[in-house]
């Protein structure tokens, strides 16, 4: 007699009690296939972060070249300009705010075609931040108080003598305002050009490249740091036009840039601390060729 149940147990058609004739192995575990990015004519200028920093600096230097361009041969046929070749003396407050003041107007238009170019806040470029009048006064402080011991120091020295006065009460004033003015332009033009739109866009150009050629997680980083020194270098050599300037001069004015930058790193409110330095750096550099001018 056949025992009922080895016949349920060895039926195929039951799928309750049969078991897979050929089972197949279960596939290994394995991360899936990143698909192959193809190259396209599109990727020559976007990446992951937008329009190429190669393409976006070019798209500014053009701007920049033009816009100024313009307005030379607007300032010159309206004479708002010194002569070529005219002598050194002391530089006219009227001349310092109109040949200072149209180079900036330039910069800020420029870099804002660029932020709608680049679909980016204009505020990342450089005058953003939250704490701004915080770091404005903050910047003001450190100023005076540099300049201050600048004078003190010459001055005990016996490099700095006070002869006489030439201006008093609210004259004295007066032309501190003015020239507070016109240095505070002119430090906002150096520091919106050379550390504003040029500094972020290079530093992203710069991290793009590490990023591509070695995979570090730090690539903004090394970036922002091989862009202050090149616009160090270049801030340092940029001051050879000055009339006099000696080797020690372009050192110094290297070193000083680079630690506007560092403050920039530091501080996310970026230009505010800088600009004010920085106008009374210039105020210390008119102090020295025109007021403590060597003599014999």
């Amino acid at each position: 007699m056949n025992d009922p149940m080895s016949d349920t147990t060895s039926d195929p058609t039951n799928p309750s009690t049969s078991e897979p004739l050929n089972p197949q192995p279960e596939p290994p575990n394995q991360a899936p296939l990143a698909p192959a990015k193809n190259f396209t004519a599109r990727s020559i200028f976007f990446g992951a972060d937008g329009l190429r920093a190669g393409w976006c600096l070019l798209i500014f230097i053009a701007l920049m070249a033009a816009v100024l361009k313009g307005v030379s041969v607007i300032g010159n046929l309206l004479h708002l300009f010194p002569k070529p070749g005219a002598g050194i003396g002391e530089i006219p407050l009227a001349f310092a705010l109109v040949g200072e003041s149209i180079p900036l107007l330039a910069t800020l238009l420029v870099t804002w075609v660029m932020s709608r170019i680049e679909k980016r806040p204009n505020s990342v470029y450089g005058l953003g931040g939250q704490h701004a009048l915080p770091n404005f006064l903050a910047g003001l402080t450190w100023g005076v108080v540099g300049l201050s011991l600048l004078i003190l120091t010459l001055r005990s020295a016996g490099l700095l003598v006070f002869d006489s006065r030439l201006l008093f009460g609210g004259d004295a004033l007066r032309y501190g305002a003015l020239w507070l003015l016109g240095f505070f332009v002119v430090a906002l033009l150096e520091e919106y050009l050379g550390r504003g739109y040029v500094l972020f866009t290079l530093t992203r150009g710069f991290a793009g490249i590490y990023a591509w050629l070695f995979k570090t997680p730090n690539a903004k980083a090394f970036g922002f740091w091989t862009a202050a020194l090149l616009l160090s270098l270049g801030f340092g050599l940029g001051h050879g036009k000055n009339p006099g300037e000696s080797p020690i001069g372009l050192v110094s004015a290297g070193l000083v840039g680079g630690s506007l930058i560092v403050q920039l790193q530091w501080d996310d409110t970026q230009m505010y601390e800088s600009v004010m330095t920085s106008v009374f750096d210039d105020v210390i550099g008119l102090h020295r060729e025109i007021v403590c001018s060597p003599t014999t």
